[in-house]
């Protein structure tokens, strides 16, 4: 089992902090798939493709360090349909969205949010786990 990643390039977490989350999973997963979200529901579609299999933290840092550079729009929430659309489609599990905007679900699917500090559900009710390194902010 391998969960979905979606990166939002349009959110504030600190690059430090998106790779210690990102060696954990690796460490866990081995691979991982990941979607990058740009201009506040878009895709990112690279090379054909708009899931992306990483190997290491370096690779996925690097792409999202470029990606940012062509992303300008920022809302304050994130609106995750076509997200929801692809991770249904793929049936792909857990579907975990890196991002410390508020998200705009289409649906009632379950999802997880690492918002720079901890990992939540998306129904708000427990936190599966919490970055103790992470700064206050």
């Amino acid at each position: 089992m391998k969960p979905l990643i979606a990166i939002d390039l349009n959110s504030t977490i600190d690059d430090d902090v998106l790779k210690s989350f990102l060696v954990k999973m690796f460490e866990k997963f081995g691979a991982l798939d990941v979607v990058f979200i740009m201009d506040d529901e878009s895709l990112v579609e690279v090379e054909h493709k708009i899931v992306h299999t990483f190997y290491n933290v370096t690779d996925v840092i690097e792409n999202v360090k470029f990606l940012r550079k062509l992303s300008d729009k920022k809302k304050l929430s994130l609106h995750v349909n076509s997200l929801v659309s692809l991770n249904q489609e793929l049936k792909k599990f857990p579907l975990i969205v890196v991002t410390n905007r508020p998200l705009k679900p289409k649906l009632d699917q379950l999802m997880f949010i690492f918002d720079g500090n901890s990992i939540k559900s998306s129904n708000k009710k427990f936190i599966l786990s919490e970055n103790r390194d992470a700064e206050p902010e």
